[in-house]
């Protein structure tokens, strides 16, 4: 019997492999993507200028990879990034013709630069590989881990693989017992300038704050929460995928009006995060506003954490007013523990608990004043999934349907 599942399940052993011994492995895919298998599709002639990067890449994988200078394709360990070049495991004109030659520009540019599809190779090896797929080339070393980080990129950016391929890396992968990278001895005789790499330097921190544009989870965002002072028209997304799909929005949020901050909490199993420029600038763990003495202003706003006073707030809303008591600050229906969408204007009261996260209102609510501390009341009973749902729909009927 096979000693792991076949090739449309093997994302399950990229996401469980244990990388500790050397520097983060990008985000991997969850066990649900799959890989579509259908023939290779030219949509669009293949033009390497559609698809920028930089050699500066480089630095990024060499601590990707322990701060080694090697070549997974033959084992080769470098004293130098000279010897080697930018290498996409899933070729370029591969990806173009799995599905990427229907994306857009900027789509393929990002694609070009993502961290999951590159390693290092000579340049001798570099044209050896050339466009080819699964199929047509594979590996003297680390065959299992190409094949398993090829299903992780095409699952991960949506793109589709050959019956060829398909039963190449189903046959690699059935006979693999992990898909990590092997840093062991290389192939007997390997060739020249090989040597022993000193200590890997540590990984760099992800940056504290970032700006519009799609960053990926681990490298270019670290989890946490973050914070913005968003604009009219904000729109941001959390991701598990970079396909570009629906199906990859985990949480999504898309602010009309002016508001005075926005709250997201970033997980560590999100592949990306991207957020437009009306968004602004993120910043981890620092509030960008305060709420004033006794006020809540349109805004997502801290309770557990101090920035609002838990107790009773009125407030004389407009009609399409939409409020939510939050448990946390996903953007997902399960943070809500009680909201309503205002039809007709009018003085609304409702009542927050000091065990509540969060509290948010838009701009049609206008400015809550508290009017009574936490013992001036208790909070609304908390209404039922359907309820809130229906409200969360009511308030996003006029959304674009995607920024």
């Amino acid at each position: 019997m096979s000693r792991l599942a076949p090739v449309l399940l093997a994302a399950l052993l990229l996401a469980c492999a244990d990388h500790s011994a050397v520097a983060p492995e990008p985000a991997l895919p969850p066990p649900a993507f799959g890989l579509v298998v259908t023939p290779e599709n030219r949509c669009a002639e293949y033009d390497p200028d559609d698809y920028p990067y930089t050699a500066d890449l480089e630095r990024e994988i060499v601590l990707a990879q322990g701060g080694r200078i090697y070549e997974p394709y033959t084992g080769r360990v470098f004293l130098t990034a000279d010897s080697t070049q930018v290498e996409h495991i899933v070729a370029l004109s591969e990806a173009h013709d799995s599905g990427m030659c229907a994306r857009s520009d900027s789509v393929k540019a990002a694609f070009a630069s993502h961290l999951l599809d590159l390693t290092l190779a000579s340049a001798a090896v570099n044209t050896e590989k050339g466009g080819m797929d699964a199929a047509e080339w594979l590996p003297v070393h680390n065959r299992c881990w190409y094949a398993g980080r090829v299903v992780a990129v095409k699952a991960a950016w949506n793109l589709t693989a050959d019956q060829a391929e398909a039963d190449s890396l189903a046959a690699i992968l059935t006979g693999c017992d992990s898909t990590e990278m092997d840093f062991g001895p290389p192939p007997a005789n390997p060739t020249d300038t090989t040597a022993t790499q000193p200590p890997p330097p540590p990984p760099p921190p992800a940056p504290s704050s970032f700006g519009p544009g799609v960053h990926l989870v681990g490298s270019e965002v670290e989890a946490g929460r973050y914070f913005a002072d968003p604009g009219d028209g904000c729109y941001w997304e959390r991701l598990s995928g970079l396909g570009g799909t629906f199906a990859e929005i985990l949480a999504n949020q898309y602010i009309a009006d002016d508001e005075d901050q926005e709250i997201v909490d970033i997980a560590r199993t999100d592949i990306a995060f991207s957020g437009d420029s009306d968004c602004g600038t993120w910043t981890k763990d620092t509030p960008v506003a305060s709420p004033g003495e006794g006020t809540i202003p349109p805004g997502r706003w801290l309770i557990a954490d101090g920035q609002l006073a838990p107790g009773t707030y009125t407030a004389n809303n407009e009609r399409g007013c939409y409020w939510e008591r939050l448990s946390a600050f996903s953007g997902n229906l399960s943070d809500v523990i009680d909201n309503d969408f205002v039809s007709v204007a009018g003085v609304q009261t409702v009542t927050v608990l000091a065990s509540d996260a969060g509290f948010y209102g838009d701009a049609d609510c206008g400015t809550w004043s508290l009017v009574g501390g936490a013992s001036a009341g208790i909070a609304s009973a908390e209404s039922s999934l359907e309820d809130r749902a229906r409200n969360r729909r009511a308030n996003r009927a006029d959304w674009p349907r995607r920024r």
